[in-house]
């Protein structure tokens, strides 16, 4: 046995999964999105050949990969009692899925119980599948293994729950017919599940509960805080390990190719296979977080943000490939939006994510209350891919298909002139800013065409988070207080795929003007520095800025 010295490993409730043959190189429009209630899904879909299954808050749903029109919904009538939780496996054609009510639920390709099982105990973590077993974690540190075929206890399975003496940190991961824990005594445990014995145990110096154990190409892949540690999974020896300077967040993703870790500080770093980075530095979110684990796409990694964006990024050419910004449904909005109103620092108040994680609003700051608008969303789980197909589960409940083959975008990026209107007469002192609104649902703004020009003169603008971009006025700064007269503003910009927009706005300066009041403001100069839903250090919006444009 070879000890690893010198490392903190964790691990959290999560079975990983490595897709095989999936191919997601590069942009692609939006191909349906599918929205059932307003129930929040927690873990990621799965696909069975064309079938898409979506635990969807009290109900399972099955979906057809190509167009995303629902076959059928489990319960048919009534949701259950209670919530799925964690990501579905697949049993020998059924789906089987863990609720908060104590249930374990198996349900057939028709959308029919094949089978459930109650536990006198809360089922915690992620399930998951290994022989002829499902395996899962119970409270108070016990793992459970029942039949996958009838969802029985004992004839084979296990009688009784295993009781850990050593306690669990986090949640369990499977390889072959062990099931990987870590204990309080920082030991990576390997628990034989037909014998219910260790095969063997790997000493660790600490181990911090906040990643799992990723098994994939004969790896076993761990976050260990500052540091992405492999093992061999066959042997459980040390293959590699790579220190970074920085902790790290979520599990690592791993596909056949490469293995991605994404920081608290929002930095994404790869390397190959055999432990080579990818690149000598890490790429950059742009300020923002990982909002829930990454997934692996060959050589590039789908980092979700907490920004309520979707990014693909290349480690390798240091860059962000694609950015898709996920507008929360009509309905969530609406219903998030009325309820969201609180003094500033409180739960639902502001904060470094304009409202919290996972609630993807903005504000408005108007002393010290904070009124917040709903402009993303986040994603909810890990993407999931199958085949060209991305599929990323959101927040307010639906499930978003990218698909180059299926999805059309022939439509250019939408522009609006959001402040001042188009058209008035206004003064040049400051606090005078142009808010311009861009958006494209399709296939997504690629930020570094957009182009704000003034009576042709280039101006530098401010991405914000909700797709507004921002152009300050100043004495000293690149944009300097606009000279009286009719000002022509031309903006250019293009989506991923091509399609280009080029929209006129005017405006009249008037120097004898009194100064503009920036809306959710009292006074001209007071309050909030960026739109609704924007970052500024005046109110509560936070840190949410996309970029920089010009």
């Amino acid at each position: 046995m070879r000890m690893i010295r010198n490392l903190t490993l964790s691990v959290i409730a999560a079975a990983i999964t490595v897709p095989a043959m999936a191919q997601f190189d590069g942009p692609a429009p939006l191909s349906w999105r599918f929205q059932a209630s307003m129930g929040q899904a927690t873990g990621s879909p799965l696909v069975d050949g064309d079938t898409v299954y979506y635990p969807n808050g009290g109900r399972m749903v099955a979906l057809d990969r190509e167009t995303g029109n629902k076959r059928w919904q489990y319960p048919q009538v009534e949701r259950i009692a209670g919530m799925f939780k964690g990501s579905p496996v697949l049993f020998n054609g059924s789906v089987v899925s863990a609720a908060d009510n104590k249930t374990i639920y198996a349900i057939d390709a028709k959308g029919q119980t094949k089978w459930t099982y109650n536990s006198s105990e809360p089922i915690v973590g992620q399930i998951c599948s290994s022989g002829r077993y499902i395996v899962f974690e119970l409270s108070g540190s016990k793992i459970m293994a029942i039949d996958g075929n009838t969802g029985l206890a004992g004839g084979g399975a296990w009688e009784t729950p295993y009781a850990n003496g050593s306690g669990m940190l986090g949640g369990i991961a499977t390889n072959g017919n062990d099931v990987l824990f870590f204990n309080y005594r920082s030991e990576l445990v390997s628990l034989d599940i037909t014998t219910r014995k260790a095969n063997w145990v790997v000493p660790l110096v600490s181990v911090a509960p906040a990643s799992s154990p990723v098994v994939a190409n004969g790896l076993i892949v761990i976050n260990c805080g500052t540091a992405i540690v492999a093992l061999s999974a066959e042997t459980h020896r040390l293959r590699w390990q790579k220190v970074v300077t920085e902790q790290l967040s979520f599990s690592p993703a791993v596909s056949s190719e490469a293995v991605f870790a994404v920081s608290v500080e929002g930095n994404v770093y790869g390397w190959d296979i055999s432990g080579t980075p990818l690149s000598k530095k890490p790429v950059t979110l742009g300020g923002t977080l990982g909002a829930v684990r990454p997934l692996a796409v060959g050589r590039k990694v789908i980092v979700p943000s907490t920004n309520g964006i979707v990014n693909l990024v290349d480690v390798e050419a240091g860059s962000i490939l694609w950015s898709y910004v996920i507008r929360p449904t009509a309905e969530y909005a609406a219903a998030l939006g009325a309820t969201r109103t609180g003094s500033s620092g409180s739960p639902a108040g502001g904060g470094p994510a304009g409202g919290g994680p996972g609630s993807g609003p903005g504000g408005i700051s108007r002393g010290s209350t904070q009124v917040e608008a709903v402009v993303t969303v986040q994603a909810s789980a890990t993407p999931t891919l199958s085949g060209v197909t991305l599929l990323v589960p959101s927040r307010d409940g639906s499930l978003l298909a990218f698909d180059k083959t299926t999805g059309v975008d022939l439509t250019a990026p939408k522009v609006t002139l959001v402040f001042p209107n188009p058209g008035d007469q206004v003064s040049p002192k400051p606090p005078l800013q142009l808010w311009i609104k861009i958006e494209d649902d399709a296939s997504g703004v690629d930020i570094s065409s957009i182009k704000i020009e003034i009576d042709g003169v280039k101006m530098d603008a401010k991405m914000e988070r909700d797709g507004t971009a921002v152009v300050r006025f100043s004495e000293s700064g690149k944009n300097r207080l606009l000279s009286d007269g009719r000002k022509d503003i031309v903006v250019t910009v293009s989506d991923y795929l091509g399609n280009v927009r080029m929209q006129k706005f005017a405006l009249t300066i008037d120097n004898t003007l009194a100064p503009v009041k920036l809306p959710g403001t009292t006074a001209p100069n007071g309050g909030f520095g960026g739109p609704p839903g924007g970052a500024g250090k005046g109110g509560g919006g936070g840190n949410g800025s996309q970029g920089g444009v010009g």
